[in-house]
């Protein structure tokens, strides 16, 4: 049949076949490919976009990081990741991020933020990366590690201005002015204590040079807490007011840490109050 039709129309069968369905658009046939990456670049985007997949079984990843930090670490803030950091010396520091598959709530949403969270990593020069992935087909786990030495290089987002609803709230109720002297800075600083870090999420500076650090605790795992607890602690020399979602109950003791709970936004007048007295 196929014979007949090509001495009948005078075409080879082939490009009767092209022909066939080019009335469909699932069947057309893509003929040049404009405005894309080299394929490498291609080839990279595709690998990590495997790795992002993977990251959603992850229960936990660990991250060393020799340059580049403030900004893979502010992503991670941005993105809402539980995270732990200790400072290795040398300019190094290491991160430890919960995984989706250590947490009981929003689990899907969280794994989503990770695996967005990758791509920002691939941008510093020089990186580690260890996560432990679950695999509920075969009931183990997998370790996937990853460095710079891969060349994977994935796209930068852009720059976020708030880590989370919350903060961008409070900084909107404080506003650009000062209050009673005090000067509202975000992620100022990061303060070290031997092999720990505390990154805050705020920084109240007064005019007469006080300064109060401010952290917001919002989304948790029991874990979570205990170490928060447990860097706030080690850093409980310096003046730190925190901010705990009162959804979480019963917290861990934060000692000599003034504490202040909310709903769903972060009220003022107790910060106020509590700065106040700093001055006294």
């Amino acid at each position: 049949v196929r014979d007949e039709l090509s001495s009948s129309l005078n075409l080879p069968w082939e490009k009767i076949e092209r022909e066939l369905f080019a009335d469909v658009m699932e069947f057309h046939r893509l003929k040049v490919f404009n405005g894309y990456d080299p394929p490498e670049r291609l080839l990279s985007r595709y690998n990590i976009a495997q790795i992002q997949a993977t990251l959603y079984r992850a229960l936990q990843m660990t991250v060393t990081l020799y340059d580049h930090f403030k900004a893979v670490l502010r992503y991670a803030k941005f993105k809402g990741l539980l995270h732990r950091i200790r400072y290795l010396g040398e300019d190094t520091y290491q991160v430890r991020l919960d995984g989706p598959a250590s947490i009981l709530r929003n689990a899907s949403r969280y794994g989503i933020q990770m695996a967005g969270f990758f791509p920002i990593l691939t941008h510093a020069k020089r990186w580690e990366m260890k996560a432990e992935i679950r695999d509920d087909r075969f009931k183990r786990n997998h370790l996937l590690e990853l460095s710079d030495r891969d060349r994977l290089k994935g796209y930068l987002p852009e720059e976020q201005e708030f880590d989370s609803v919350i903060e961008k709230q409070f900084q909107n109720k404080w506003g650009d002015r000062k209050r009673s002297g005090w000067e509202l800075l975000r992620e100022n600083e990061i303060l070290h204590k031997d092999q720990h870090v505390f990154f805050p999420d705020f920084v109240f500076r007064h005019d007469s040079g006080q300064i109060v650090y401010f952290e917001i605790v919002g989304f948790w795992t029991p874990e979570y807490l205990v170490h928060k607890a447990a860097v706030l602690k080690r850093f409980q020399s310096r003046r730190i007011v925190i901010a705990v979602a009162d959804a979480i109950k019963d917290p861990p003791p934060m000692t000599a840490i003034e504490t202040i709970t909310f709903k769903k936004s972060i009220p003022l007048k107790p910060i106020l109050t509590y700065l106040k007295k700093q001055l006294d």
